[in-house]
Parts: structure tokens; sequence; C-alpha cells
């Protein structure tokens, strides 16, 4: 157990980093601390098909104790998160 903790822990990387989510969305990143807790992330729904053709959603973002937040670009959105408070 304790070999297991101390691999664990030399391979995670020593700051808040960005993790792939994969779910519903077509692109969803969270921004992590070193133990996984959840600092912001941001995420783009797939584009809506309708009579008028698809329709591009805009990225929303939010931090770990804000309001969602939509953003037209994905550089926006991952900037926002970056700046959140670090807990």
């Amino acid at each position: 157990m304790k070999k297991s903790l101390l691999l664990l822990l030399l391979f995670t990387p020593p700051g808040p980093h960005w993790v792939k989510q994969k779910d519903d969305y077509r692109i969803h990143w969270l921004y992590v601390n070193r133990y996984g807790n959840v600092l912001g992330d941001y995420f783009q729904p797939y584009p809506n098909s309708g009579p008028q053709g698809p329709v591009q959603p805009k990225y929303t973002a939010k931090c770990y104790e804000g309001h969602p937040v939509e953003f037209a670009s994905e550089q926006e959105a991952r900037n926002y998160v970056l700046r959140c408070p670090v807990w």
C-alpha cells in the first residue's frame, strides 16, 4: 500500500493541470489540482441540428464556486478558468 501511494505521488504533476473529461459534450476540460480536486472547467456541447442548419454553441466556463459564463472562443474560456481562485 505504501509503495503504490508513493508511486502515485511521484507520477502526479506537481501543480494544477488540465484533464480531458469524456462525456456528452464535444469538448470538456477540467482544471484540477495535484490531488484531483476540480478548480474549474469549461465545455462546449455538440452543434444543434435544426431546420436552419447547425448552430455552433458557445463555450461555457465555470469556477469551482461560481456561476457558468459563456464565451465565443475556447481560449477565452480557458483563460477564465485559469483566473479562478485556487483554494
